[in-house]
This record gives structure tokens, C-alpha cells and sequence, in this order.
């Protein structure tokens, strides 16, 4: 929408306007937006094909050998001799399992930012309600790679004196 020039504020006008559920915005610095909605996990099992265990392989006698051979000449304070001389007499084949437990998390911040107005279109409360700041998709980023993406959020947009467009921006933090 285009703004007449009744939409601009004046120079006396606050510079922060409240939007709602932006409230504690009053600045140019961000605010953090809370936790997120409560997590309502799907029915369906979450096994990716890849992560299926069918079974373990088992290792021959000189497959052994070697690995011990390998294990002793990473340490510099093993001797060699011992693990030379070794008779292995029975292999007993078990399971093992290497558990590796990865987080993610994303936090959610908020504040205004500010550019000069020249003539492009405001989305502004006019338009309809901000959403939420955890109501807003973002673009999923790779997993576990530490990402800040910054989005408009949507209707927060005026303008004010000396043509300066203010708009409500969140930034997502990936972590």
C-alpha cells in the first residue's frame, strides 16, 4: 500500500510504535520473544532408512591383530612387544553401540530497524495483525550449522518524519 501523507508521523511522533504482542519492542535493540508454543510430537515413528542396525559384522582373527597392532602404535607409552607376542586364544563376537546425542536449538529475538522511504509498498497494521513471532515460518536451515537468519515481520511497517521507514524485524538463531 502506499502511503498518503497523512500515514507519515511527524518528527514529534515516538519513534517506537506498540504493535501487538511486540509490546517490549522500544528500541533498536533486540528483545528476546519467549519460548515457542508447547512441542506436540506426531504419531509416526521418526527412524530415517539410513539409521536401521541389521547387524554387526564380525572381525577374523587377523582383522583383530592389526587393530590391536593399530590401537598400541597410537599411544606413545605402549610397547609394541607385548601386543607382538599376544595369543589370542578365543573370540567371543558382541554388540556394541556408538550413541551420538545431537541438540538443536533456535531462539527467537526481535527489534525495530529502520530504512529510508522511497516509495515502496508498507505493509502495515492496516493490513492486518502481526503474527507472533514463533506464528512466522522461516526457511529451515541445515541441521546442526550455526545460522542467523533476519525476516520483516509482517504489518509492522509505518512511516515517519524525513521519509524514515520503520518496520519490525525478528532475527531466528540456530544453534
Amino acid at each position: 500500500m502506499v502511503p498518503s501523507q497523512s500515514d507519515i508521523k511527524e518528527p514529534s511522533d515516538p519513534s517506537f510504535e506498540i504493535v501487538a504482542g511486540y509490546e517490549s519492542a522500544a528500541g533498536l535493540d533486540a528483545v528476546p520473544a519467549g519460548p515457542p508454543p508447547p512441542y506436540l510430537p506426531s504419531n509416526q515413528p521418526q527412524v530415517r532408512p539410513d539409521e536401521h542396525f541389521d547387524s554387526s559384522a564380525q572381525i577374523t582373527h587377523s582383522e583383530a591383530c592389526d587393530a590391536l597392532m593399530e590401537f598400541v602404535s597410537q599411544h606413545c607409552c605402549y610397547g609394541k612387544g607385548a601386543a607382538k607376542e599376544m595369543e589370542i586364544k578365543d573370540m567371543k563376537h558382541s554388540s556394541a553401540y556408538h550413541y551420538k546425542l545431537e541438540s538443536f536449538t533456535e531462539t527467537r529475538a526481535f527489534s525495530w530497524c529502520q530504512e529510508p522511504y522511497t516509495g515502496q509498498v508498507i505493509d502495515g497494521p492496516m493490513n492486518g495483525r502481526a503474527p507472533g513471532a514463533w506464528e512466522m515460518q522461516v526457511e529451515q536451515p541445515a541441521p546442526f550449522a550455526p545460522t542467523t537468519l533476519y525476516q520483516e515481520i509482517p504489518h509492522t511497517a509505518s512511516i515517519h518524519g524525513c521519509k524514515l521507514q520503520m518496520k519490525m524485524s525478528f532475527m531466528v538463531l540456530e544453534i
